[in-house]
């Protein structure tokens, strides 16, 4: 988990401390291409339930300052592994999958709503790109992968939309932060 300064079992540690104070806990998990295997998956969800952690956001942002995004293959294949871990849990756990695409200087909305719908058509269940600042962007996510609900980052520079007008044109979920 690349944004704690400890490794694995502190974080589950420190977020276990916390989840035993709250019953419904969302956690954003590694960058780590590790984490396209199923299996891995399945292990690291399992796990954060025990410590009362019932969703997760996977990104597609790598970590890497020289190629700041997955390629989309990876990045897919990636959610499709999450969702495939999330579904074989036996208890409801939410899967937000996060297209970067904006927070890291790549200002391409098709881009981005490619993403969001191949991760949507895969099975996240919430779909988010943080960075967002324009009602016109925000629609054309809401609209490109609807049904499914769609989260915008909230307090942003640039952001004009209230909670009420994020609400009137679709948005179902905000985020504090990135």
């Amino acid at each position: 988990m690349p944004d704690w300064p400890f490794p694995w079992g502190a974080a589950t540690a420190r977020v276990g401390s916390v989840g035993k104070k709250r019953s419904l806990m969302h956690a954003r998990l590694s960058r780590r291409p590790t984490y396209r295997s199923p299996r891995i998956w399945k292990t690291a969800t399992a796990a954060l339930r025990q410590i009362g952690l019932v969703g997760a956001s996977i990104e597609d942002a790598s970590g890497n300052p020289t190629a700041p995004i997955y390629p989309f293959e990876l990045a897919v294949e990636r959610v499709r592994a999450a969702v495939e871990a999330a579904r074989s849990l036996d208890f409801p756990f939410t899967l937000c999958a996060r297209a970067e695409t904006f927070l890291h200087g790549r200002s391409d909305l098709s881009d981005t709503l490619r993403r969001l719908q191949a991760y949507a058509d895969v099975g996240a269940d919430v779909l988010y790109a943080p960075g967002l600042t324009t009602r016109q962007q925000i629609i054309a996510v809401v609209q490109a992968v609807a049904p499914k609900p769609v989260s915008v980052l909230v307090g942003i520079a640039g952001l004009q939309l209230s909670l009420v007008g994020l609400a009137e044109i679709g948005v179902r979920r905000v985020s504090l932060g990135s």
